[in-house]
């Protein structure tokens, strides 16, 4: 296998839109300076990236697994369009499974705004998909793009270098997928805007 594509590859894979909540909240616990945040010890924090690495992507992925070995799904990239609307719906009840424990737990609604957006961009997803087929590893990182520029502006945090790192990686993980013949230039541009303005639109609303 050329070096290119396995290269490809790895970043596709390291860079799973199931891995995107996960890295978000992360994210969002390191850089985002907010009183709701520096409240949290840090084992709290990683209980609650704990929860969502269990219901957002080990679940899911199990679940995925699952699907291939029953013969419901090709491959497990799910590169038929038509296979997609299972593994999405799936997803998007783990979501928001993942969406309510943490809302129980009594979290603070803010740090919701990354889960509740990655909720609305699935399901929005999932109909879109129904027609035309759009590069979910673009709805994930564009979703993580949205959400922390949003906090950023709202809580005056300077993250300019992270946001400009994050443009620069949706362009790299754009590039794998086209490089892999995954998807088309529109397909990937169109799931980079779903992720980026329904996560941002939300939490600009929900902050201004």
């Amino acid at each position: 296998m050329h070096i290119a594509k396995k290269l490809s590859h790895f970043i596709s894979l390291a860079l799973h839109p199931l891995l995107m909540p996960t890295y978000g909240l992360w994210l969002i616990f390191q850089f985002i300076e907010a009183y709701y945040i520096l409240l949290l010890p840090k084992i709290t924090q990683y209980i609650i990236i704990g929860v969502v690495f269990m219901n957002t992507a080990l679940l899911p992925s199990i679940f995925i697994l699952t699907l291939y070995r029953t013969g419901r799904i090709s491959n497990l990239q799910i590169s038929n369009k038509e296979e997609r609307w299972l593994p999405l719906l799936i997803t998007a009840i783990l979501y928001t499974t993942s969406y309510y424990v943490l809302k129980n737990l009594g979290l603070n609604p803010i740090l919701l705004l990354l889960l509740s957006g990655a909720i609305i961009a699935i399901i929005l997803s999932f109909f879109i998909n129904l027609w035309y087929k759009l590069s979910l590893h673009m709805v994930g990182i564009g979703g993580i793009l949205g959400t922390l520029y949003a906090l950023g502006k709202s809580n005056f945090s300077d993250i300019s270098w992270l946001i400009i790192s994050l443009i620069l990686l949706s362009g790299i993980v754009g590039s794998a997928r086209y490089h892999l013949k995954q998807h088309t230039l529109p397909q990937l541009t169109l799931g980079f805007l779903v992720g980026t303005l329904i996560s941002g639109g939300l939490a600009l609303f929900v902050l201004s």
